[in-house]
């Protein structure tokens, strides 16, 4: 089993998405240190696909966790067909 990190966003309708990916097992919401390495770029919109190792692990809170499944109603920029594609 492998563990990666990915930064995609809308942590919720990543995490939600990810969730039925084949192979998935377990996913975790993260929260701030994406977003505070993305804004310390000058240049983002050059960004596409950077390796590195993390750094800067923080959980979201647990109100963030699964908070589609929660939530199912609520909105995310991840389209309905893309979510229902492993299903």
């Amino acid at each position: 089993m492998y563990t990666i990190y990915l930064a995609g966003g809308c942590l919720w309708g990543v995490q939600s998405f990810l969730k039925t990916v084949p192979g998935v097992v377990e996913t975790e919401a993260l929260l701030q240190a994406a977003r505070d390495y993305i804004n310390s770029r000058e240049d983002k919109e050059r960004i596409v696909v950077e390796v590195l190792a993390l750094n800067n692990y923080v959980r979201s809170a647990d109100e963030h966790q699964d908070y589609l499944d929660r939530h199912p109603e609520d909105y995310c920029h991840v389209p309905l067909e893309m979510m229902r594609k492993y299903k």
